[in-house]
């Protein structure tokens, strides 16, 4: 039997719960990762700051040297007189001199204790006030008592469905015939226990909901409304065939209280609790936002004029797209006709067989060649926009300050420049041109093997392990990415060391510094293999 729509939409809203706590669970990997991040760069800071301090006082034994030399001592008569210690490298009558350089070595080291006391009690201060907005109390009343509510009413929630589906699919009309007339049977009602056990979840995970963001708000709610929607289509409607529904027990009714009250549950929690805020602290590198992002990759959907004028680069930007779904539409057709072939096959209907194989040859050839001529038309597409971003991304450089490019290194800048304009076509490649396209395509192999062949259970197979691989490709990426970020920052450091070494040149010679400078940059290389082999293994 065809899935009904009961079991569509309880199944589309567990899917979605299922995704609320595959988001959530990335981005607290997503978070860790970041922490982890942050204190390898101030341990490292903290090493920076401990060889400046040795350094800083190595240099400073000298000037103490220097001090007692300059040092006037009372002799017992009226007068004093200055003596000289065996450190004296100054000549006599230098008591000024000396004066003055204590005086100097005295506010300078003053002025190095007082700045890093004030660095630190300002990173200690920015540490409170996070750790501070980090455990606050939500301000209003009823958003103090939702997270508690939000917990029992999950927990009685489950608990019915649970006992519903169970009863639903042991009784019997002689023993129970109230759940075993019921028209909204164990299936929907065991989809709907695992989203409302998702939910459960979700406010064990996020209590004071620090992440209950825009998507897990939408979410949310989302699933909350199809699984009402879907229940109340099923008992109230009549089926499409025409055949009369069986009358709804009591059961059905209780069903659908709980599912409205699942619903003013997610949409009061949606408009009650506050987004989570934002939290930034100065000194740390600016994220794009979603909009930045898509200014920066529109000229891959909508080009402008470069080399060839800007009508025909968007026309081949629009064929690229055009390719791309039609590969994948003859890629799913393409297993229906040879099923079709073969079971003409086995009914001895040569006729047909013959026919429905000369289709799906055609099928996949015109697949594979729309697979190359998206290929070829994106090379030119990926070239127009490549220099769209360059331009826009040099010209950007070029109004910025003066003091920014002296704060900066040349050689950093230019390579982070060069990866920048790589990477929006690597992302156009893997996300929109490979990534999405597959994600299409395994949902609507799914709703083939659900609506075609009529094997719900199959397709929801399907789906769960895709699902589960995903998510798992997703949260190892993540832990590989502190890899890629090491080998990001040798690579800028060794870039940075060639390009500043070579533009100083003169002064690199005039201080001969060849060998210093070839030493620093060796050991740059090195250590860039090094972390490259890791991310490369």
């Amino acid at each position: 039997m065809a899935p009904n729509s009961a079991i569509v939409a309880a199944g589309v809203a567990a899917t979605f719960h299922l995704l609320r706590l595959t988001v959530d669970v990335v981005s607290t990997a997503s978070e860790n990762a970041k922490k982890n991040d942050e204190k390898i760069e101030t341990a490292k800071l903290s090493d920076k700051e401990k060889k400046e301090d040795n350094t800083t006082m190595s240099q400073q034994r000298p000037s103490l040297m220097r001090r007692l030399s300059g040092t006037t001592f009372f002799d017992g008569r009226m007068s004093v007189r200055d003596v000289s210690t065996p450190f004296s490298n100054e000549h006599a009558g230098g008591a000024t001199d000396g004066r003055s350089r204590r005086r100097s070595t005295l506010s300078s080291f003053i002025s190095n204790s007082t700045r890093k006391f004030t660095s630190a009690t300002a990173d200690n201060d920015d540490d409170d006030v996070e750790g501070q907005s980090e455990e606050q109390v939500p301000k209003g009343a009823a958003e103090a008592i939702i997270p508690m509510t939000s917990l029992i009413l999950h927990l009685g929630l489950f608990l019915y469905f649970l006992s519903a589906t169970i009863l639903t699919a042991t009784s019997t009309v002689e023993s129970r015939p109230q759940f075993a007339n019921a028209v909204y049977d164990a299936v929907p009602l065991g989809c709907a226990t695992v989203a409302v056990f998702i939910g459960t979840i979700m406010n064990l995970r996020d209590f004071h909901r620090k992440r209950f963001g825009s998507l897990q708000r939408g979410l949310y709610s989302i699933s909350a409304l199809i699984l009402l929607v879907g229940c109340i289509i099923l008992i109230v409607l009549p089926s499409p065939d025409g055949v009369t529904t069986a009358s709804p027990t009591r059961v059905d009714f209780g069903t659908i209280g709980c599912l409205a009250i699942y619903a003013v549950l997610a949409i009061v929690e949606g408009r009650v609790c506050q987004y989570p805020e934002v939290k930034t602290k100065e000194g740390k590198k600016a994220k794009l936002n979603k909009r930045a992002l898509l200014t920066i990759l529109k000229p891959y959907f909508w080009p402008d004029a470069t080399a060839t004028s800007a009508a025909i680069n968007r026309v081949r930007a629009i064929t690229t797209w055009f390719c791309v779904a039609s590969s994948k539409g003859c890629s799913l057709y393409a297993p229906i006709l040879l099923g079709k072939a073969s079971t003409a096959l086995t009914r001895l209907d040569y006729e047909t067989a013959i026919k429905n194989v000369i289709f799906y040859t055609l099928t996949q050839l015109a697949g594979s060649t729309l697979k190359e001529c998206q290929s070829l038309i994106y090379l030119k597409v990926g070239q127009a926009a490549f220099v769209q971003i360059s331009e826009l991304s040099f010209n950007h450089l070029h109004s910025l300050s003066l003091d920014w490019h002296l704060r900066k290194k040349l050689g950093e800048v230019l390579r982070s420049m060069d990866r920048g304009v790589a990477a929006c076509d690597t992302l156009m490649r893997y996300l929109f041109l490979w990534l999405l396209p597959a994600l299409a395509e395994c949902l609507l192999v799914t709703i083939i093997f659900a609506s075609y062949f009529d094997y719900f259970p199959l397709a929801v197979s399907v789906f769960f392990f895709i699902f589960v691989y995903v998510t798992w490709t997703v949260l190892v990426t993540l832990w590989r990415r502190k890899f890629r970020k090491k080998v990001t920052k040798f690579d800028n450091n060794f870039h940075d060391i060639c390009t500043d070494s070579l533009v100083n040149f003169e002064c690199v010679k005039y201080f001969t510094n060849e060998e210093y400078e070839g030493k620093r940059y060796a050991e740059s290389v090195q250590n860039y293999q090094t972390q490259d082999v890791n991310v490369k293994a």
